[in-house]
């Protein structure tokens, strides 16, 4: 010990004047040393991995579809039509409905439709591209919840942009032609390729901002400034269309711009009129099930793309701007598609330096879990035949999967006992008793809690008294007779003699 005791002190000089000389040089010294790494930096183009969203379809197996079963069925409340695309009758209905659910610890969405979704909001189910696509009416389809890869657009301000496009929807749903122009609605003021007061706004920042991203999630997500002005693509990106600009929004969620998709500093071509490669985007599983339209050519290299929107208005009151399956951005199209495809974009907070790995990496392996509070699911309530359950299920807050499921059993409820009833009544005669059962159920189950006999009365019983024989009655009688006999001759000697 005193060895040891003796280095330490020989060596604790020495320690002290490394850290005297290290503090003593100037910053410049430590360049090309990170003391303390910072988070990853990013480039323009590359991948992050951000929220959840049905991508993947799955085959069907029994405990898939007794866990849809048990779910909880919803409507996406899609629209209709009577043929035209632009009469303005379409209305929304329950054909097309969906489950959202957990099976062995996996989130899936299952969905299944009674007719077909048809290409334009105004057409009827006989138009459509959900059968090109291999799906087919009153089956049940099953989806796997993945991680959303996001292309990074401008790291300094973390603007990204779906890699794919994980849906398929309409920019518009209602569309009226009157007076030569096309509105939002009959009697609108809005023209139909209104961005601020279009459905598509509405689905990105409502439907897929609460479907895709927990709540920590969305607390890294900017609210960003929109101009939403209109351009004629035809004319290489000209705006001179300001009647159909739309007023600027503040949105959560968005579509990119006509200007940002020919924008060299997002990785994209200058040119719209240009195949560029990385304009060209493929949809998921879950978005041909919705109807998108898939480009099919095995000759070419564009085959399985597909067109998808952009939020610019076009040169038109119903034309919007798309990108092409062939990556141009050019032309324009009618806002009641509903097989374009949809490629969010968002700004999120910090993403240059700070912002948490493990929001963004979680299918890295080196994501941990934040375990949420217990959840009640599958609450079967106790009844006095039969006992209760529940899982209580543990989800992570972060990214949504289970992480726990614990059954559990609650006692039976004590029976409720319903008002006494009378069965098998022998009614009572004058001189014969009668009876009957008086019988408790609970009034819950109907089980038989008790019976109890009851003996009634007769309606007239005989007397009580006691009835004396026939052969005493004599003797009194005859006692009687020479009482009286005595009596007589007594009064009689009483008036002869004066006593």
């Amino acid at each position: 010990m005193k060895k040891v005791r003796k280095q330490t002190k020989r060596a604790l000089p020495v320690l002290l004047a490394v850290l005297m000389v290290v503090l003593a040089m100037p910053v410049a010294g430590f360049a090309g040393i990170e003391l303390f790494p910072k988070a990853q930096a990013y480039s323009v183009g590359d991948h992050i991995q951000f929220g959840t969203y049905p991508q993947t379809r799955i085959d069907e197996t029994t405990a898939l579809k007794n866990a849809a079963n048990a779910a909880t069925w919803k409507s996406y409340n899609y629209f209709t039509g009577t043929g035209s695309w632009s009469d303005g009758n379409m209305r929304s209905s329950d054909y097309m409905q969906f489950a959202d659910f957990f099976c062995n610890g996996i989130k899936y969405r299952a969905v299944t439709f009674s007719d077909y979704r048809p290409s334009n909001t105004g057409y009827q189910s006989d138009r459509t591209y959900q059968d090109d696509n291999g799906y087919a009416s009153n089956h049940v389809y099953y989806f796997k919840y993945e991680p959303l890869t996001w292309r990074i657009l401008d790291p300094s301000i973390g603007y990204i942009m779906c890699e794919n496009l994980i849906d398929s929807q309409a920019y518009q749903n209602t569309i009226c032609y009157a007076n030569n122009i096309y509105w939002r609605w009959m009697g609108s003021d809005f023209y139909a390729n209104d961005y601020a007061t279009s459905s598509i706004r509405n689905w990105l920042n409502y439907d897929f901002y609460e479907t895709a991203f927990t709540t920590g999630q969305k607390a890294k997500i900017k609210t960003t400034a929109l101009n939403n002005d209109a351009y004629d693509p035809l004319s290489y990106g000209n705006p001179n269309y300001p009647q159909y600009n739309s007023n600027p929004t503040n949105d959560k969620i968005f579509l990119l711009s006509y200007p940002d998709a020919i924008n060299p500093a997002y990785g994209f071509s200058s040119s719209s009129a240009t195949f560029d490669a990385a304009r060209k985007a493929k949809g998921t599983d879950y978005a041909k099930c919705q109807g998108l339209y898939v480009y099919s050519d095995t000759t070419s290299t564009d085959n399985g793309n597909s067109v998808w929107w952009l939020r610019s208005p076009g040169n038109y009151s119903h034309f919007v701007c798309p990108v092409r399956h062939n990556g141009e951005a050019r032309g324009s199209n009618d806002v009641s598609r509903t097989y374009y495809g949809i490629r969010p974009a968002c700004n999120l907070s910090n993403l240059k330096s700070d912002i948490l790995q493990s929001d963004l990496l979680f299918s890295s392996g080196t994501y941990e879990h934040q375990p949420g509070e217990p959840l009640i699911e599958n609450e079967a309530a106790a009844t006095c035949k039969a006992k209760g359950s529940y899982d209580e299920v543990i989800y992570c807050i972060k990214c949504g999967d289970e992480l726990s499921r614990t059954p559990h059993e609650t006692a039976t409820k004590p029976h409720t006992p319903a008002p006494a009833v009378r069965e098998n009544v022998v009614p009572a005669s004058d001189n014969r008793a009668g009876s009957y059962d008086e019988v408790v159920y609970c009034s819950v189950c109907k089980t038989e809690l008790s019976r109890t006999q009851v003996t009634m009365e007769p309606l007239n019983p005989p007397s009580t008294e006691p009835v004396q024989p026939a052969q005493d009655e004599a003797p009194t009688q005859n006692l009687n007779f020479f009482q009286r006999i005595i009596e007589w001759f007594r009064n009689l000697f009483a008036r002869l003699f004066g006593r």
